[in-house]
């Protein structure tokens, strides 16, 4: 199953999170915290 891209739906994609983990070695696992951290991350 193939999905398209949603470009500008930030609260939705997995990716910095992703990257996060795969920089830091830390994992966001609650909604909350995945939030914060893209939060951060976007602004």
């Amino acid at each position: 199953m193939e999905e398209d891209a949603v470009w500008g739906e930030c609260e939705k994609c997995g990716v910095i999170p992703l990257l996060h983990k795969l920089a830091k070695g830390k994992i966001f696992e609650g909604e909350a915290e995945v939030k914060e951290l893209k939060r951060n991350t976007l602004q």
